[in-house]
């Protein structure tokens, strides 16, 4: 395979667009072996076993394709701690609960007043657990 060299700039979006590829197949994957039974979330399993060996070897095959891309165009490779990668997380729930707080809330119109302190006290209840992470 002959290597074909991007620009810094290009090597840059296309792995980032890649990034994003593999992160969505790694959620798929894992709602495949893991239904979802979160309170908000529920994932009723509508796929057969014989579907899901399909999609399996659908994602295998686009993660053997991604990687292909990734060493024919040397794109950059980002490697990541589990601990950071949790983090990460983290902190896009602390920013997603952050404008959960009944001040935050206004452009949605006004909240009532009387329910807005018990209601604060509450996401924070729920920012302090997701600090423990």
């Amino acid at each position: 395979m002959e290597k074909i060299i991007l620009s810094e700039n290009h090597r840059r979006s296309v792995a980032s667009s890649l990034f994003i590829i593999e992160e969505l197949l790694y959620e798929i994957e894992n709602v495949l072996s893991n239904p979802s039974n979160g309170y908000f979330l529920k994932l009723n399993n509508d796929i057969s076993d014989q579907k899901r060996k399909e999609y399996y070897n659908i994602i295998n095959e686009t993660r053997q394709i991604i990687r292909h891309l990734a060493v024919k165009y040397e794109l950059s490779v980002k490697t990541f701690t589990i601990s950071r990668f949790i983090e990460s997380r983290k902190m896009k729930m602390w920013e997603v609960i952050s404008d959960t707080m009944s001040k935050r809330l206004k452009g949605y119109g006004e909240f009532p007043a009387e329910y807005a302190y018990e209601f604060d006290n509450d996401i924070n209840r729920l920012q302090k657990i997701i600090n423990n992470l």
